[in-house]
């Protein structure tokens, strides 16, 4: 943060020229360009923009982050935070005066009241010193873009920035991205209807640092060469066939009603079996320790059209419903899946020398996991839906399947727990990239075409 700080006070910088934030997948890049904004407010900055993609949830997790972040000098009067789409329609002297951070999303009406409120509504704060932050950088910010209809058109999201940039009197500018590529592998020159393109290059370049916990790719694709690690454990591919089969129904392949016993979903079927055991070997060691029994969630994406989406939910909620009623109809057989998920993922525990609950009570805390409706189903492939699922804090709020449950649960495994504040894990169907829902999940799925064991550290 310091250094970030220090480069926008002493190098100059600009829409062609900004400086450039670049952080791994869920590194903290968020925390950090919040600690330079805190820290720019004590080096004579005014004023803050923060850019983010254009979806609402993204938009209402960043601006609740924002007011989370800096509460203690909102409520003394030192800071105002502000969505520019629903801020208020006049703001006093005295408001005026403070620190002030506006969220805008990166769409033509947001950029147009951003540009309005310093040209006209507020001209005083055009002479403030700004500084901008374009959190994913790599969305809408790129100069130019191919439709199949104009061919190569200028992004107006750019064009925006420029003129909001010519509005503004001192200005700082820092893209913060963890996929720079685009903004690297841009045309040295190019001219689009009569207008120069302006390749973007940063002034300078800072990296968010990666605490010794984080777990990206060089976890998955470099540690996980070493036999001996957990890291080995995780991926667990799927097969072309599996993944026809989860395109569209066709009983040729697969019925719903083998869900427990065909061979054409057997990863999903595993899948689903580790995350139940997982899932309860935590809440079982949080016990042990005296601890809240975490919540989970497991994410399951293979396709991004809305068609699949309406299949998979229902083969998913087949696979749920059938091992619920194994635990009347086919105990046998439920207990050699959950019995083959404990053994999976034993494996990790063990490399980790984590304590592991014994085999008997994990088998009978999933099958009271199951009986009792732990898991809630839930589609999402719509901003909408996204919204319906996230808390006050823009944050993913994990509930439970079945109300009755949170008694059976508090029985269960935590007298302390009082009934209605246990919640289970989820299964989520997700199909919307956009749809960032970074929540309380400390489980962990697989975001790419095929099915994710969960072996966590615990």
């Amino acid at each position: 943060m310091e250094a970030v700080v220090e480069k926008i006070l002493h190098v100059q910088t600009s829409a062609e020229r900004p400086g450039m934030l670049l952080g791994k997948i869920q590194s903290g890049k968020t925390k950090t360009f919040l600690g330079a904004i805190a820290l720019s407010f004590d080096n004579d900055f005014d004023i803050a923009i923060v850019l983010t993609k254009g979806t609402k949830a993204l938009t209402k997790q960043t601006l609740q982050r924002i007011r989370k972040e800096f509460s203690s000098f909102d409520r003394g009067d030192q800071l105002q935070v502000f969505d520019i789409m629903t801020m208020p329609d006049t703001l006093t002297g005295y408001e005026l005066s403070q620190k002030l951070i506006f969220v805008a999303k990166k769409q033509s009406d947001n950029m147009e009241r951003l540009r309005a409120l310093f040209q006209t509504t507020y001209p005083q704060l055009a002479g403030k010193r700004v500084l901008i932050i374009d959190d994913e950088a790599d969305f809408a910010s790129v100069g130019f873009r191919r439709t199949a209809a104009e061919g190569i058109v200028i992004n107006v999201t750019a064009r925006q920035i420029d003129t909001l940039r010519e509005v503004l009197r001192s200005s700082a500018f820092l893209q913060v991205t963890a996929t720079p590529y685009s903004l690297y592998l841009q045309p040295e020159d190019l001219v689009v209807q009569g207008i120069e393109f302006r390749p973007i290059r940063p002034a300078f370049t800072e990296l968010v640092p990666v605490n010794a916990n984080y777990i990206g790719s060089d976890y998955y694709f470099d540690r996980s060469q070493d036999r001996d690690t957990v890291a080995s454990l995780i991926y667990h591919p799927i097969s072309v066939g599996d993944l026809q089969v989860l395109k569209k129904a066709d009983r040729r392949r697969f019925r719903l009603e083998e869900c427990l016993t065909s061979d054409s979903i057997v990863t999903l079927r595993q899948a689903l079996c580790n995350f139940i055991v997982g899932g309860v070997i935590r809440r079982l060691q949080d016990q042990a320790k005296g601890l809240t029994p975490k919540k989970f969630s497991f994410l399951f994406h293979t396709e991004s059209q809305k068609a699949a989406h309406e299949w998979q939910e229902e083969v998913v909620q087949a696979l749920h419903d059938q091992l619920a009623d194994a635990v009347q109809g086919n105990p046998t057989l439920l207990r050699q899946l959950l019995t083959a998920a404990y053994e999976d993922l034993l494996r990790s525990i063990n490399i980790m020398g984590h304590p592991l609950p014994a085999l008997e009570a994990v088998i009978d805390a999933a099958f009271g996991a199951l009986r009792d409706g732990w898991l809630m189903i839930t589609k999402v492939n719509s901003e909408a839906q996204v919204e319906q699922l996230l808390d006050e804090e823009g944050q993913l709020r994990l509930r439970l399947g079945r109300r009755r449950a949170a008694a059976t649960l508090r029985d269960r495994l935590s007298p302390r727990i009082r009934a209605g504040h246990v919640r289970g894990p989820a299964a989520l169907v997700r199909g919307d990239d956009d749809a960032e829902c970074r929540g309380h999940a400390d489980a962990r799925a697989d975001r790419g075409p095929h099915a994710a064991d969960q072996h966590d550290d615990g």
